[in-house]
């Protein structure tokens, strides 16, 4: 167990939503110096359709490219009077391999920890209602490994990934398995 403060956190979500997939930015930025590559001619809207992102994500992508020297851009005019265009060509300004070892993170370490939390609609004025179990996780402010998450368990003779306090009555009469708490899985690396 971890204090909060040592940590950045990257990413949350609750422990018991659908799974979701971090998104790997160095591999959007990949595809898209990839496909540029191949057709300095080609549009935001055609990269954007073909990896299935969306436009202003593409274009926010590029322009990080461009400030950071790996695209440039030039405007190009093709056709004469009413049929001339103005199209935009990027560059490279290295090879692929090159930029995109640059562009890889420099921080690898990342950590999956968990942070106890509470479950929407509650805070810490209900904190005087809460079991001891629950008011000591939440003031405690750490994170924890899902091993270190299973020694608890085992110590308490339940489950407290599953039931996390224990359960509650709601105020409406019905009982549910698990406490106004949840773990919440944070993506994190070690400050």
């Amino acid at each position: 167990m971890e204090k909060k403060g040592g940590f950045n956190v990257w990413k949350q979500k609750n422990v018991f939503q659908d799974v979701e997939l971090f998104a790997d930015v160095t591999q959007i930025q990949s595809s898209i110096l990839d496909l540029i590559s191949k057709d300095k001619r080609i549009t935001p809207e055609v990269i954007a359709d073909t990896l299935k992102e969306s436009v202003s994500t593409v274009n926010n992508i590029i322009k990080d490219l461009e400030d950071k020297g790996f695209l440039k851009s030039k405007d190009s005019k093709i056709g004469k009077g009413i049929d001339e265009n103005v199209i935009i060509e990027r560059t490279l300004t290295q090879p692929l391999s090159d930029i995109v070892e640059q562009v890889r993170p420099k921080t690898t370490a990342f950590l999956i920890r968990y942070s106890y939390e509470w479950i929407a609609g509650f805070s810490d004025s209900n904190l005087t209602t809460s079991r001891d179990f629950c008011k000591y996780v939440l003031q405690a402010n750490k994170m924890y490994s899902r091993s270190e998450i299973e020694t608890i368990s085992a110590r308490l003779g339940y489950s407290v990934w599953d039931r996390r306090g224990g359960w509650w009555t709601k105020p409406n009469g019905v009982h549910s398995e698990s406490c106004r708490h949840e773990w919440k899985s944070n993506i994190v690396t070690r400050k």
